[in-house]
């Protein structure tokens, strides 16, 4: 398989366009686009640097930008070593993801709740795929974190570990699916049930990454022994997520 090709392959596995590719990593827009379409050489770094945007490790890669930093890589056997490891670092990262947030089935969780009637009695078995809320005021403009589950949806695709991270997560997204989040507590909270939805994401995460992704998200009323009630959200993909 040609260089452009690789490219082109790995490209199509994040589920993202060109266009955002060559900006969330950095290069020009003609350069990755002639790569690919026209098949023209690219540089060892834009190559690094479409590696380095989809998060993936280039082994060696001090002594190659050392030993060939003015050389173009496109057509050696380094480079296509460097993108098929970039692939299978995708492969292996989905299967991670798909594996942690499917610990624990939909109705797994709501037999939980349904047996417990909300009540946070053998909490333990769920409480790392949940992320808690206090319930939002009636004026306020974004749902209220408390706590975070270490794989829960938001932990693993937000790449969080608590909730004052989740809370600035919150504070970046627009206002318009603010509200809609505080909508969606208030409903739970109120109905006193689980309230099942299938909303979508498009929004820029604080590590400056995309996260474009449908999933599955049940809102809960849970209640503490001293009678406080919060909002657990328990929320999976559809199939497996886009990296």
């Amino acid at each position: 398989m040609e260089i452009h090709q690789k490219i082109e392959e790995l490209v199509a596995k994040s589920g993202q366009s060109l266009r955002q590719t060559a900006i969330g990593a950095g290069l020009n827009y003609s350069t990755l686009h002639n790569a690919i379409d026209k098949k023209r050489k690219i540089s060892f770094e834009d190559i690094a640097a479409i590696a380095d945007y989809f998060s993936v490790p280039i082994k060696h890669f001090d002594k190659l930008r050392t030993s060939q930093e003015n050389s173009n890589l496109a057509s050696t056997a380094t480079a296509e070593a460097l993108l098929n490891s970039a692939l299978k670092s995708i492969e292996t990262a989905k299967q991670t993801i798909s594996k942690e947030i499917y610990d624990i089935s939909l109705e797994a969780f709501l037999d939980w709740w349904y047996a417990n009637s909300g009540r946070l009695e053998n909490f333990e078995a769920i409480a790392n795929r949940v992320d808690i809320f206090h319930p939002p005021d009636s004026e306020a403009n974004v749902i209220n974190p408390a706590s975070v589950g270490s794989s829960s949806l938001a932990a693993i695709c937000f790449e969080i570990e608590h909730q004052d991270q989740l809370a600035r997560t919150l504070d970046g997204f627009t206002p318009q699916l603010n509200i809609e989040l505080v909508r969606a507590h208030h409903r739970a909270h109120q109905e006193g049930e689980p309230v099942i939805s299938h909303p979508s994401l498009n929004e820029t995460l604080l590590n400056g990454k995309t996260f474009q992704q449908q999933y599955r998200r049940v809102l809960a009323p849970i209640f503490k022994d001293d009678g406080t009630t919060m909002i657990v959200n328990f929320s999976q993909f559809m199939s497996v997520p886009k990296l």
